[in-house]
């Protein structure tokens, strides 16, 4: 008997998402994680992946304009991992982790020296002074770079560390 357009046999496809409508493999009901660790909903699945690229560049620009206008690294390393513990929700803690392509705990370590490293530079240019540079970016404004951008990139990865490595914590005792 062959199957419809669309369907596979394996109970996923090449998402690896088991087919609209069926219940989750392994005989549970439909809210068991079965097959996929953590999905609970295909339409979370789908707008996990549509939305993460956009929350990623949000954070980015948020970070990027933290001291020129509203934002920085504190807000958007939240953004970030935001999405990052949406993708948890959606996918399950272990596919969240690989997508973070390295530990949380290692995210925050780097970020808190990051921070730190930044502010090795006072010396250099005066204490309690920045040091600046301005990058012009065709068709986009010059993007101002110095060492509170640097501080800010420290805060920004240590609250993604932080954040994440919480979220993750949660999901995985539910």
């Amino acid at each position: 008997m062959s199957q419809p357009r669309g369907a596979s046999s394996g109970g996923g496809g090449a998402s690896g998402l088991p087919p609209v409508g069926s219940s989750m493999p392994g005989g549970g009901p439909p809210g068991d994680r079965g097959q996929v660790e953590g999905m609970l909903s295909p339409i979370l699945a789908v707008s996990t992946r549509v939305m993460l690229p956009i929350i990623a560049l949000t954070s980015l620009v948020v970070m990027l304009q933290g001291h020129n206008k509203p934002g920085g690294g504190f807000i958007g390393g939240l953004i970030f991992s935001a999405g990052i513990v949406l993708y948890a929700m959606a996918f399950g803690p272990t596919a969240a982790r690989k997508l973070l392509r390295a530990e949380p705990t290692r995210v925050l370590l780097v970020g808190l020296l990051t921070a730190l490293g930044s502010a090795f530079f006072s010396p250099a240019v005066g204490f309690m002074h920045a040091a600046w540079t301005v990058v012009d970016l065709p068709g986009l404004e010059p993007l101002k770079l110095g060492t509170p951008v640097l501080f800010d990139v420290g805060v920004y990865l240590v609250v993604i560390g932080a954040s994440t490595l919480m979220g993750f914590v949660l999901l995985e005792r539910t």
